[in-house]
Parts: structure tokens; C-alpha cells; sequence
């Protein structure tokens, strides 16, 4: 293998440890994003919300206080959105399955 020296390997880097935090938590902020996106495209919204919900985690880790950016807070909503009518659907489809087994027992 190879041995690496030089004086950038033997210098003390103050504060570097912070910086390589930002940027996995900025890194790991724009994977969740676009996972949550290809999720939203395949219409798996629920997990979308939970994608967008992390990506918003990540970038408030990386910079305390910073404000995520606007197009991953309106892709949340979407999701949300979607997800809620989908529910929505779903709950009506099981209650109308329910009352024709009832109307159909008694009748």
C-alpha cells in the first residue's frame, strides 16, 4: 500500500471536524430530498413525508436556525396533500364495502 505523509497529514486542523459534519448533515439533507422526490413520483407518499420530514431534520443539524429551503417545503405539502386525499379514499372505499355487506346481510 501506499504511505501518505506530508505536512498537511501532520498539521492540526482546528474546528474540522464541525465543517465535515455540515456537510454530511447538507449531503444527507439533499439525499433525503431526492428520495422523497422519487418516492413522491412513484406515488408512495407516505414515505415521501417521512423523506421530506428528514431532509428539513438534516438541514436544521447542519446550520442551527437555518431555514430549509422553499422547494422542499412545498414538496412536503404535496406529499402530505396526496397522502391525505389517498386516506381519504381509501377510508370511503372500506366504509362503503362495509355498509353493502350490511345491507346485503339483512336484505
Amino acid at each position: 500500500g501506499k504511505i501518505m505523509t506530508g505536512w498537511k497529514l501532520e498539521k492540526v486542523r482546528e474546528g474540522e471536524y464541525h465543517q465535515s459534519y455540515k456537510e454530511a448533515k447538507e449531503l444527507q439533507a439533499k439525499a433525503y430530498f431526492r428520495l422523497g422526490s422519487a418516492q413522491h413520483s412513484t406515488s408512495d407518499f407516505a414515505a415521501a413525508v417521512r423523506s421530506f420530514e428528514h431532509s428539513i431534520r438534516s438541514t436544521r443539524d447542519a446550520t442551527p436556525g437555518g431555514e430549509p429551503e422553499p422547494v422542499v417545503i412545498r414538496r412536503l405539502a404535496e406529499a402530505r396533500r396526496e397522502n391525505l386525499r389517498i386516506k381519504k379514499r381509501h377510508r370511503k372505499k372500506f366504509k362503503f364495502m362495509f355498509s353493502n355487506e350490511e345491507g346485503g346481510e339483512n336484505g
